[in-house]
């Protein structure tokens, strides 16, 4: 039996991974692996893989910085004032602990969604990689 968190990772992966699937099947070079069709030649499929993971690489970043943002606005109200959230509370409190600007003092305006994408672009790049910076999200929330 899973526990509330390991389901809720869970149904974010698959989700995430649903995802993925749908963009890269849009790729050409995946598109010609699934319909069968030869590749012209070496040099090109490999450029095509590189743009693939390339592509990859920057879906998880992006699926990862929504996914932030939309937990920072789940704990600040965001820019329309929206309802505040007990997990979005706890996150929003964990990326003031880690901010170097907090502790000076200066507070990024959470009511802004530019400081908010900000801000999460900041936290993805602190922590390392968008699958880290969606660890810590989840175990901090």
């Amino acid at each position: 039996m899973l526990t509330k968190m390991e389901e809720r990772v869970n149904n974010f992966f698959i989700f995430r991974i649903e995802t993925l699937i749908r963009i890269s099947i849009h790729h050409p070079y995946l598109r010609r692996a699934m319909n069968n069709e030869p590749f012209k030649n070496e040099i090109e499929t490999e450029t095509d893989i590189d743009s693939t993971l390339t592509a990859i690489d920057k879906a998880f970043e992006e699926i990862a910085e929504s996914s932030i943002v939309k937990m920072i606005i789940t704990g600040s109200g965001g820019p329309e004032n929206n309802e505040i959230t007990e997990p979005g509370l706890r996150f929003v409190r964990f990326l003031m602990a880690r901010s170097e600007s907090y502790s000076s003092g200066i507070l990024p305006n959470l009511k802004d969604l530019k400081c908010i994408r900000e801000l999460a672009r900041n936290f993805i790049k602190q922590a390392g990689t968008p699958t880290r910076a969606l660890q810590l999200m989840y175990q901090n929330s």
